[in-house]
């Protein structure tokens, strides 16, 4: 079975990590591509998401042996502490809070569908019911001290785009919407370089910079956009799975880079320690390297083995762009 590499963050070890969706075992790589995986006691399945903690910790999200999902924080070293329940939901890896983001208070904060979760490193849950029929998708910290997610909003057939903001003691509102022909489908807030926030909107063929004093909004037409990075020149990194590619992305243009490897759907990226960019391609069972010059370095993850287990991911190609 392929290894399917989720999202991607950076530890405060200045290795890259990410969960193997749908096994136990998270995974830590150098920038040399040195891979070291370790099991995650208790877990059954994780998910997608990944973050970087405020406690030195990398946390994950999935279902335990009790079929429960729970949270876990993962030490430099890969011992694993199971943090907190979040309770029972269906078995199904698509039912999983996929934004989690380590919050200005060190605490860590999760888009959980209906809610927002706060859990502090000792594991104290605190719950916050979004309401409005939005499903909230992903959190960031913002430059004002608050916390900012996207949600999907409405009836499912016609879904339309909010944006929220929460602050340290739970209290959330609605700051910007919009409404559009067809299902808008926000993913993947960030905070920028330039102060602001940015997220993408599939479903809209867009990207948004939202200004947060005063909150404010400017739409970019962007087909297929999916998650974003951001570089260390005031630029982001776009994902753009239906192209096979990734993009670098100004206030006033855009490249792209197209994969090279066949069948590549590209997913989540992050800013590395080494400045450059690295994204996950789930289908391949692949790790990759962009730099700033569009230079691609793919690393093939391989088959599932028992963890842990400490082998070198071998470079699958080398393109320049």
């Amino acid at each position: 079975m392929t290894i399917r590499p989720g999202d991607i963050a950076v530890g405060m070890d200045g290795n890259l990590w990410f969960p193997e969706v749908g096994t136990g075992l998270v995974a830590r790589m150098t920038t040399a591509g040195f891979v070291t995986e370790f099991a995650v006691a208790g877990a059954a399945a994780l998910g997608q998401a990944i973050s970087a903690g405020p406690d030195g910790r990398v946390w994950v999200v999935g279902f335990g042996a009790d079929s429960k999902v729970h949270v876990w924080a993962v030490g430099v070293s890969g011992a694993a502490a199971d943090v907190v329940s979040l309770g029972e939901r269906t078995p199904v890896l698509s039912f999983l809070p996929s934004g989690m983001a380590a919050g200005p208070d060190r605490n860590v904060w999760i888009a959980n569908l209906s809610e927002i979760d706060r859990i502090s490193p000792s594991g104290q849950l605190s719950r916050f019911p979004i309401g409005e029929d939005a499903i909230a998708t992903s959190i960031a910290s913002g430059p004002d001290g608050n916390l900012w997610f996207v949600a999907s909003l409405g009836a499912f057939g016609s879904r339309g785009q909010g944006v929220f903001r929460v602050s340290t003691g739970g209290s959330i509102s609605r700051v910007l919407d919009e409404s559009q022909p067809g299902i808008s489908s926000p993913t993947s807030i960030i905070a920028g370089k330039d102060g602001n926030l940015w997220f993408a909107d599939n479903g809209y063929s867009e990207l948004v910079r939202v200004a947060t004093s005063p909150v404010g909004r400017t739409n970019v037409p962007f087909v297929g956009a999916s998650r974003l990075a951001a570089g260390s020149e005031g630029d982001l990194w776009i994902t753009v799975p239906a192209r096979r590619s990734i993009a670098r992305f100004f206030s006033t243009s855009s490249t792209e880079f197209e994969l090279p490897t066949p069948l590549s759907i590209p997913f989540s990226i992050a800013a590395g320690p080494d400045g450059n960019l690295w994204f996950t391609e789930p289908d391949v069972g692949v790790v990759g390297r962009i730099t700033p010059q569009g230079e691609v370095r793919e690393f093939v993850i391989g088959m599932l083995t028992p963890a842990p287990l400490r082998r070198n991911l071998a470079a699958r190609l080398v393109e320049n762009r």
